[in-house]
């Protein structure tokens, strides 16, 4: 079987009133335990509107991605799997890549739950140019 995820993309903005390690805590929910001591969290201090600091914090997933989508999709509740089916459309982006947003507080309980809210962690799932995306949605479990 021909891999069907290029890459995947996570990032989470840590407010002045949020805890990093928290936030970070989160993030790792989205990736297996056995491959979170790999990975490299890349850290950028911005300032917000207001003048206030935000710290972003990313991390870019490539060798493991397929198994990391199929992680999240079996943390994925059978309702948020039809919500991610019939909103698929207004989620997919030029260059194959489906966006999602997911709920932070729940990220830090070790569960996922897609949001519209802002205080989300960001996700975006980078398929192979050459595969049909709801296809390949459907392989790797994040759609029925």
């Amino acid at each position: 079987m021909v891999d069907l995820v290029e890459s995947i993309h996570i990032e989470a903005f840590v407010h002045a009133t949020e805890s990093r390690n928290k936030v970070l805590k989160a993030m790792l929910t989205f990736i297996p335990e056995e491959l979170r001591s790999s990975l490299k969290i890349s850290e950028y201090k911005v300032k917000g509107h207001y003048g206030n600091p935000i710290r972003i914090l990313r991390v870019c997933i490539r060798k493991n991605s397929e198994s990391v989508a199929k992680y999240i999709a079996s943390l994925l509740s059978d309702d948020d799997k039809r919500i991610l089916l019939t909103t698929l459309n207004d989620r997919i982006g030029n260059g194959n890549k489906l966006y999602l947003r997911f709920d932070k507080q729940y990220a830090l309980l070790g569960k996922l739950k897609l949001s519209h809210s802002g205080s989300v962690i960001k996700v975006v799932i980078s398929f192979k140019r050459n595969v049909e995306l709801r296809e390949a949605c459907k392989q790797v479990g994040l759609i029925s």
